[in-house]
């Protein structure tokens, strides 16, 4: 017997999201509770699709059934659905994360639709060929969104692209405080927060002029974000890139991210 990761109280609140009506012609359907513990079995162990166990069923069906849960935007709405339920506007933080890519991850033909970029987000950097993830969390840890780019992408310019998706987040709640790191240390950010009501939680550089009202009390508590990210790399696909397609790859991280709501003592 397998160790599976979902509980019945789990998948009450997954199943609205992943299960569809039952046809009464064709085939019978694969149990989408079966299947989706499939690929959360790949997405702890990072082993290949075809050494799937036979107590989850074919690997082609739990394959399939991923491919189709990406491409429909099923994933993502569970992942959106679990982090509206538990919006905090105490204080959010930002960082960003070096995922080293397998060689499988390379190959994958041109780009084709809004959702995959050119280069698959895939880059190389000071630590190899991969994939930059930028986290938000909230104030305990919990991830509320990720946006991937290529390995080489600074975090100040991967701000640039994040903020349509802050903006969309803080339509819901406004945090008070958005911590980061010396790398998102850049005047445009923080007018950019200031403007939105945000203080920023930011320490300077030393090249630049002291924020006189930077909050350390705050920032002593950015490291949630960290924490995060060593939570989420715990699911051996997550810490490393296996997957060709940047889209796979951020169902993976947001499936990861879902178990980890559906852990916190709010999400039950």
């Amino acid at each position: 017997m397998f160790r599976t990761m979902l509980t019945d109280s789990m998948w009450a609140v997954l199943a609205p999201s992943f299960e569809r009506p039952v046809s009464s012609v064709g085939r019978p359907r694969a149990h989408t509770r079966t299947v989706l513990e499939g690929v959360l079995w790949f997405m702890r162990t990072g082993a290949p699709w075809r050494d799937l166990p036979d107590a989850f069923g074919a690997w082609q069906t739990v394959y399939h059934h991923f491919r189709v849960w990406d491409l429909s935007g099923t994933i993502e709405s569970a992942f959106d659905t679990l982090r509206g339920s538990g919006l905090t506007d105490e204080l959010w933080s930002i960082d960003g994360t070096l995922v080293r890519a397998h060689r499988s991850a390379a190959g994958a033909g041109e780009a084709g639709g809004d959702s995959e970029p050119s280069d698959h987000a895939l880059g190389r950097s000071r630590g190899g060929f991969g994939t930059k993830a930028h986290l938000v969390v909230d104030v305990t840890g919990l991830p509320l969104h990720v946006h991937l780019t290529g390995g080489q992408v600074h975090e100040a310019k991967a701000f640039d692209q994040l903020a349509g998706d802050l903006d969309m987040l803080m339509a819901t709640v406004r945090p008070t405080f958005l911590a980061g790191d010396k790398a998102y240390s850049s005047k445009k950010i923080r007018v950019w927060l200031i403007e939105r009501n945000v203080t920023p939680v930011i320490p300077t550089k030393s090249n630049e002029k002291l924020d006189r009202d930077f909050s350390k009390d705050a920032y002593r508590r950015r490291n949630v974000v960290e924490r995060c990210i060593g939570w989420l790399k715990e699911f051996r696909r997550v810490a490393t890139r296996y997957e060709k397609l940047a889209s796979r790859f951020l169902c993976m991280f947001k499936l990861a991210g879902l178990m980890l709501w559906l852990r916190a003592p709010a999400s039950h």
